[in-house]
């Protein structure tokens, strides 16, 4: 295809260029209706005139018939005499493209004010909500153990300490919550009778999101488990007092049996096992 041939699609249409690759190919221009400023040229000039008229490039047209240059912009069409007045007139164009004046940026900050005002509402909310507050801190609290899925024989009569120092680590925004509803909690369904160590891990506790825990102490606990009265396992002994210490319950019921080798402590853990 050839654009200098009459015959030729692209004779009288434009080729679009963009990166150095052609992207359209006889293309119909704007034609500007002000004749009077084209004065005795062709189709050519008039679309030249038409794109300056409805935007900010400059436009250079060569007449093929008269092998003069033309330059159209911002409405008007202005012959260059010589390639030295073209270099001038497109390096003038280009400096006010880097430099617009002062009532050209004024113009800019003021079109569309009210999408601007919206998109920086939401830009300064997401920042509040997502970047605000970000650096990494520590914070200590004082949280309450408690002993869950203990068996059903079993109750808990003492435990030292009720308490835990809880260090938790993460983001200064994520610590906005209620620290009244932390409590280390401590998987009791392997105790046994007696008085026993349980381990205060991590996973005791839940996290609120966000948060890691860093450090509980102390790292261990005590607690003594007695048979629950409401077990249903009799104490058989030959005196409340010692039945009372080895499993603390008081609805007992004692019998001696009157075998020499019997000791009421070792009989009342023997008739409590299930």
């Amino acid at each position: 295809m050839r654009i200098f041939h009459p015959a030729s699609p692209g004779h009288d249409g434009a080729v679009v260029v963009s990166h150095d690759r052609i992207r359209a190919f006889a293309v119909y221009l704007p034609l500007s209706p002000h004749l009077a400023e084209v004065g005795q040229a062709r189709t050519r000039h008039t679309a030249a005139l038409g794109l300056a008229e409805r935007c900010d490039a400059l436009v250079i047209v060569v007449s093929e018939e008269r092998g003069t240059l033309n330059v159209a912009e911002a409405g008007k069409l202005e012959q260059c005499l010589s390639p030295i007045d073209l270099k001038l007139r497109i390096s003038r164009y280009q400096q006010r493209q880097l430099d617009p004046p002062l009532g050209f940026k004024r113009r800019t900050w003021f079109q569309n004010l009210r999408l601007k005002l919206v998109a920086l509402a939401l830009a300064s909310l997401l920042w509040l909500s997502v970047a605000y507050r970000v650096e990494t801190i520590q914070r200590t609290f004082v949280v309450p153990i408690e002993y869950r899925n203990l068996p059903s024989n079993l109750a808990l009569d003492d435990s030292h300490p009720t308490e835990a120092q809880v260090t938790l680590t993460g983001a200064e925004r994520v610590f906005d919550f209620d620290s009244r509803k932390m409590v280390v909690s401590v998987d009791m369904s392997r105790a046994k009778l007696g008085w026993q160590e349980v381990v205060l891990a991590h996973e005791s506790l839940d996290a609120p999101t966000g948060l890691a825990v860093r450090e509980i102490k102390p790292r261990r606990s005590r607690c003594k488990c007695i048979v629950s009265p409401r077990s249903g396992h009799p104490c058989v002994c030959g005196s409340k007092k010692s039945c009372q210490t080895a499993c603390g319950w008081f609805a007992c019921k004692w019998s001696r049996p009157k075998s020499p080798s019997w000791s009421p402590l070792r009989h009342c853990h023997e008739s409590l096992r299930w």
